[in-house]
């Protein structure tokens, strides 16, 4: 029965929406509803054993696809989806093989390649995965994936004049527009003496931590800098030298001259590696609510103050492997001269509750409080160590000492092989060796805190 032409045509394509927005339940119901009316659609099979493993039953989803393809080998697209469920699962080296496997039976298809690009850059082959979007882009040189990706890859590699250009992608590929206010002209390098941009915050908090000290450059160039972004950044990017005045998107829009995303500005300065801005620091805590902070601390004077946060937003789809278990941080909590603190809020900070108490790291916060609060906690410690956080971000704009602890697949901004980074002087990166490899970590950070002591 061909699925195009069934009852069920408008169904099968609501669920693949669905399943393209991620709704995994409605994509399942959607599916299920296909199949009980047309038991060998191969199009509702997938779809069901991919929205599986979104749902995260990667086992269930992975069998039943292996089975479909035992039915009908050969196929591409059972190929791919095998390929993608392996990949949700975090099972990279079977996602290789079966892109791999796809590409050569079912020939070059542009979503095929990237796909085994994006699983080679999270088993760490870098330049394998590069070759592929380049493969991907002589034959289809419109792909907009392909073009991102390497993108990221020239980014990860301190090739930033080229990676921005694929960076620049980031919102089409994700499959939502750039930020914009109506009729406002997006900034294309125009001279800005005289004029008022809006920076456009976008993504994720540590994003706009880390893209903010751009209003300093774009401010030099004679421009009234306005960033409009999330209520709760307001009291610090208020402290950010060159910016004229902060906004949220529940404020009316203002008369501006121009507008530009937060995250286009470093491309559209021309940005390098070696020309990054204000490495050294560019938020300001509140002195005050800093002195506060530090007799809240005092009793912990004779010792150095160690902050510590382990788990970052769990609701970032690569939160998995950026976060580590409070419990193998354990070996750093009983070294002698140091207090330590706990920064962490939401689900994870309950893991304090399994330590001994003897060696619990005392909590600061007990909920989410306002960043200007957490700065000038920051500002009272010794040194920050976080995982890749936005705390992370936060701190490196504030000047303070902060370990940041990096998967051995690092987001593009860390780079390969160093263990400082351009973006913050203050900043100190201990990576995995191998991937998974926490415990390797957590030795690096015990040997550095004994050096240190």
């Amino acid at each position: 029965m061909n699925d195009t032409t069934t009852p069920h045509a408008e169904i099968l394509a609501f669920g693949q929406s669905a399943l393209q927005r991620g709704d995994h339940q409605t994509a399942r119901e959607c599916f299920s509803k296909v199949l009980a009316a047309n038991p060998g659609s191969v199009p509702a099979a997938i779809g069901h054993g991919l929205a599986q493993s979104i749902s995260g039953d990667y086992d269930g989803a992975i069998a039943a696809l292996q089975a479909l393809d035992r039915q009908h080998p050969g196929q591409g697209s059972i190929m791919d989806a095998l390929g993608v469920a392996n990949a949700t699962a975090a099972r990279f080296d079977a996602a290789e093989t079966w892109f791999r496997k796809s590409i050569r039976i079912a020939g070059f298809q542009s979503a095929r390649v990237c796909n085994l690009g994006m699983a080679l850059n999270e088993l760490g082959r870098f330049d394998e995965a590069a070759a592929m979007f380049k493969r991907c882009l002589r034959r289809d040189p419109d792909n907009e994936s392909a073009r991102y990706h390497l993108g990221l890859c020239r980014l990860l590699a301190g090739d930033y004049p080229e990676g921005w250009q694929g960076f620049e992608l980031r919102n089409r590929v994700a499959g939502r527009a750039d930020p914009a206010l109506d009729g406002i002209p997006r900034w294309t390098g125009e001279p800005l003496a005289g004029s008022e941009i809006v920076l456009l915050a976008e993504q994720g908090l540590g994003d706009a931590f880390q893209f903010a000290r751009f209003a300093g450059p774009l401010a030099e160039a004679g421009a009234k800098v306005h960033i409009r972004c999330q209520e709760s950044l307001h009291g610090l990017l208020e402290s950010l030298a060159g910016v004229s005045r902060v906004s949220s998107p529940k404020d009316p829009a203002p008369d501006a001259d121009y507008q530009l995303p937060l995250l286009s500005a470093p491309g559209m300065l021309g940005t390098t590696f070696n020309s990054i801005p204000s490495a050294d620091g560019y938020l300001s805590a509140d002195p005050a609510l800093v002195r506060t902070w530090d007799g809240k601390l005092g009793s912990s004077q004779s010792k150095r103050r160690i902050g510590l946060v382990w788990a970052g937003n769990p609701d970032n789809k690569t939160d998995y492997k950026r976060s580590i278990p409070l419990t193998e941080l354990a070996p750093l909590l009983d070294m002698p001269g140091y207090s330590f603190f706990s920064l962490q809020v939401g689900d994870a900070a309950a893991e304090l509750e399994a330590l001994d108490t003897g060696v619990r790291p005392e909590p600061l916060f007990t909920e989410k409080r306002p960043f200007t609060e957490v700065a000038a906690a920051i500002s009272s410690l010794d040194l920050l160590i976080t995982v890749d956080t936005s705390l992370a971000h936060l701190a490196g704009a504030l000047g303070r000492p902060v370990w940041t602890a990096i998967t051995f697949v690092p987001d593009w901004r860390w780079g390969l092989g160093r263990q400082d980074t351009p973006w913050y002087k203050s900043m100190r990166l201990f990576r995995q060796s191998k991937i998974g490899d926490w415990p390797g970590v957590v030795v690096a950070l015990r040997d550095a805190l004994g050096e240190n002591g």
